[in-house]
């Protein structure tokens, strides 16, 4: 795409060196909350896929996606179970039924996207607020405590930062996706990934080779498009 649109030119002998990626801008709200939810509960898109494909077949198919949603009880898909069915349909572009773990790996390039998203606006509160987050959050919520969305954006902005927050505050956020507060101990959960940014970036960097498929079906085309916007300074 970059050579034929975009006219670059690079030297690119094997494909699988390429990392593709996916922007949260673009992503649709079921498929975020369902990420959302798999980041409180897992360590990467792979341990989802493993405990979700319970047949072992190397393909999700409906019925166990649908399970292993009605298993975790997670509120949003609970009280409308039309975002799990949209869920699977954006995870089955070529519509075959089923997911097979290439087209499941779209997940961890948004989970990938969202972690980097956070170390970033954590980064620049430890520039700013001499890495003392209580002291940013106490600018943040400004006294008022919990913070709804509108309020959470606002404070994120008072504090000079202008980067993605709406995605950061819905991973934190206490409550289901349409009820959500940041309290204090969504705030100590975001600012806990600060602590461990070395092994964070180690596992994203490294998701490609993680990533390999269970089984030798060929990639078909993913969800995931490069996002030529990224640019990290990490």
């Amino acid at each position: 795409m970059a050579l034929k649109y975009g006219g670059w030119h690079a030297e690119v002998p094997d494909a699988t060196n390429v990392m593709w990626w996916k922007t949260l801008s673009d992503a649709p709200e079921a498929l975020l909350t369902f990420l959302y939810c798999c980041m409180s509960h897992f360590d990467d898109a792979k341990e989802v896929f493993k405990l979700t494909n319970m047949s072992l077949s190397g393909k999700v198919s409906r019925s166990e996606f649908e399970k292993m949603i009605a298993k975790r009880g997670w509120a949003d898909f609970e009280n409308d179970p039309e975002w799990g069915k949209q869920v699977f349909r954006l995870l089955d572009p070529d519509n075959s039924g089923d997911i097979c773990f290439p087209e499941w790996c779209a997940l961890q390039y948004l989970w990938n996207e969202l972690e980097l998203c956070i170390l970033e606006f954590l980064r620049f509160l430890s520039r700013n607020f001499a890495g003392d987050f209580d002291m940013a959050w106490g600018e943040i919520e400004d006294g008022q405590g919990d913070l709804d969305l509108f309020d959470w954006d606002k404070g994120v902005q008072l504090v000079g930062y202008w980067g993605h927050s709406t995605p950061m505050f819905y991973y934190a956020a206490e409550g289901d996706n349409r009820h959500s507060v940041m309290t204090k101990r969504s705030w100590d959960k975001l600012t806990t990934i600060w602590h461990k940014q070395e092994e964070l970036l180690e596992k994203i960097h490294s998701s490609e080779p993680t990533l390999t498929p269970l089984h030798s079906r060929p990639q078909s085309s993913l969800i995931a498009q490069p996002d030529a916007s990224m640019n990290n300074t990490f």
